[in-house]
């Protein structure tokens, strides 16, 4: 399974903006999540924070430009290579960027002010060591944030019930679980987090039809949804393609005199 989840990355690595850029609405999910991970984890320059699951680096590259420390890591070889490219590209130093394994982090105990792993942990069969990990390289009091696709969502209706249920589809993905709320909610509480925020992103409804329409209707279907988005972000966080938690590392207790 291992090896079959970084060949799966590494082919994807290539040309990863071009294939995301084809389809408009595959586009406005990413920046939709981007900036939902951004304001969730509201960077400060000077801070030190970890990328697990880096990806092309969309994200380390706006948390460089807010003047951060950052630490990217991913499972592919091959999207590491594309990261640095794109960091390059953007003129953009002093980011590390290095082949990882979310469930076994090189780094020492509380090294990190924030971790954040975005779309990454239902590619990892167990997540709750990624988690583990992350509580572990964080620095008590220290804030992670954590999104992935939600399975309580019309996305998930056309994946869960409809492909996978109805048309009896085989997934393309070797590992791609998607969570729910409250799975991810507990696995965070269950490693010393504490929930302080829940939010979504992207709304529009499901993926079978939007994804097939002209660009025409893809365009007026964004900007109904954008209209509407921070609205259902606070209202109905659980119901978002894409789930978002943070979640503070507990502090010690300190031990009676």
């Amino acid at each position: 399974m291992t090896n079959e989840i970084k060949d799966f990355f590494d082919e994807a690595a290539i040309d990863r903006n071009a294939k995301i850029a084809k389809n408009l609405i595959i586009e406005y999910e990413q920046i939709v999540r981007s900036q939902m991970v951004m304001s969730m984890v509201d960077p400060k320059p000077g801070e030190m924070i970890l990328d697990g699951g880096c990806g092309n680096a969309r994200d380390l590259i706006e948390l460089s430009r807010r003047g951060c420390k950052c630490v990217g890591t991913d499972f592919s070889p091959n999207m590491v290579e594309e990261a640095k490219k794109e960091l390059s590209k953007n003129n953009i130093e002093g980011i590390e960027v290095e082949v990882g394994d979310l469930t076994n982090l090189r780094f020492p105990d509380e090294t990190f002010d924030k971790v954040f792993a975005s779309e990454v942990l239902e590619h990892i069969p167990d997540y709750n060591k990624a988690i583990s990990e992350m509580a572990r390289v964080l620095k008590p009091g220290g804030c992670a944030v954590i999104t992935t696709p939600n399975r309580h969502s019309l996305y998930g209706f056309d994946r869960y019930v409809i492909l996978r249920g109805l048309l009896r589809r085989k997934p393309v993905h070797p590992c791609d679980e998607w969570k729910t709320h409250n799975e991810l909610a507990s696995a965070l509480q269950d490693n010393g987090f504490q929930i302080v925020r829940s939010a979504g992103a992207c709304y529009i409804p499901g993926s079978l039809i939007p994804y097939r329409l002209p660009d025409i209707l893809k365009k007026l279907l964004i900007r109904i949804v954008r209209a509407v988005e921070p609205w259902l972000s606070r209202t109905l966080p659980k119901n978002a393609y894409v789930l978002a938690i943070k979640a503070l590392k507990k502090q010690p207790l300190e031990s009676s005199p």
